[in-house]
């Protein structure tokens, strides 16, 4: 009679065991991010759509760029914490910068006023694959008489004279 019983407590300590794997499994998804929510507006208060924000981990370098939406708004998603800038540039206004904390489970929220700039514009400037070896001085091109001459005969190109070359009457560059 033994052997029935064992049978009977079986599916239950099944059961039991099971019925307590999501609260295992939700004990172990602890959120271990924060994130940075804003929004960009103007003096008025009207918000700038398309504004360029990029935020940067301080500790790390890492950069996330984002454009605000059609609400002026911008989210970052999920990041570590730490310590973050966030550089705010949008087409004829002033750019803005602010250093925050991003801490962990909460939202940090800010708000970007930009104050209407001057129309100068923010140039980034990315690494290209065009190099200047400044290294090894060598000639790379030879300019021919003839290169010269179709100089000579038009005033309004700019013209460029090698070091070591020294003028004339004729208007002729010679080189030494």
């Amino acid at each position: 009679m033994a052997a029935p019983r064992t049978l009977l407590l079986a599916p239950a300590l099944l059961l039991l065991t099971f019925s307590r794997v999501p609260t295992l499994l939700s004990a172990q998804a602890t959120v271990s991010t924060g994130s940075i929510v804003g929004t960009v507006g103007d003096p008025s208060g009207a918000v700038i759509i398309g504004a360029n924000v990029t935020i940067t981990n301080v500790a790390t370098g890492q950069v996330i760029e984002l454009t605000t939406n059609s609400s002026g708004s911008f989210n970052s998603g999920a990041l570590v914490p730490g310590s973050y800038k966030t550089f705010v540039t949008a087409r004829r206004f002033t750019s803005a910068e602010s250093t925050l904390t991003v801490i962990v489970g909460n939202t940090t929220a800010v708000n970007v006023k930009l104050q209407i700039g001057s129309g100068k514009e923010v140039i980034k400037v990315q690494n290209s694959s065009l190099q200047v070896n400044t290294v090894q001085p060598t000639v790379q091109g030879v300019v021919t008489e003839q290169q010269i001459e179709i100089a000579d005969q038009r005033p309004q190109l700019p013209r460029f004279v090698a070091a070591g070359a020294r003028g004339s009457d004729s208007g002729r560059d010679e080189l030494r």
